[in-house]
């Protein structure tokens, strides 16, 4: 069992030199896919939410910050704010944010950046890059095998249940 968990804690880490160093999910960012500044400002004051999860929100507000509008986070990246509409809606009220610390396409704090910035991207199904991401195709893929696992895991407990009953 063990050793199935190796190997999806490995596919949930991408390896850095997929990274194309453009610098855009720290130019443009997203929390929790969709919230908004509002909402993700509830989390990170909360009282009953996971611990875990108002850590991580109040660790994301000290390094991103709300644009003002979402016409400054279309100048940085028209078309990711437009895919982000499409698949929410034109309605939705998210919040596009940016990182405090970049500069001319390079993070000022990069040797001594947040865990949230080390772990990113979030392998899942969920996320969404940017046109040209280099992380997108190995996230894809790592996804498929990680739900090829679960799936196999899920029939291994109902042969399990079988044989106890």
């Amino acid at each position: 069992m063990s050793e199935i968990v190796k190997i999806v804690q490995d596919l949930m880490n991408l390896p850095q030199h997929l990274c194309n160093a453009c610098g855009k999910c720290c130019k443009i960012a997203l929390y929790r896919g969709c919230l908004s500044y509002e909402e993700v400002k509830k989390i990170a004051e909360s009282l009953t939410e996971d611990p875990f999860a108002i850590q991580s929100t109040k660790d994301f507000l000290t390094i991103f910050e709300p644009f003002e509008s979402v016409e400054e986070a279309r100048k940085v990246d028209n078309a990711f704010v437009s895919k982000i509409y499409e698949r929410f809606g034109n309605d939705s009220k998210v919040t596009f944010f940016h990182c405090r610390f970049v500069g001319e396409n390079k993070c000022l704090i990069h040797e001594d950046r947040p865990d949230l910035c080390r772990a990113y991207p979030v392998v899942s199904e969920r996320t969404i890059f940017f046109d040209e991401c280099g992380y997108q195709q190995q996230c894809l893929i790592n996804c498929q095998r990680i739900n090829q696992i679960l799936e196999k895991f899920e029939e291994y407990k109902k042969r399990m249940a079988q044989k106890s009953e």
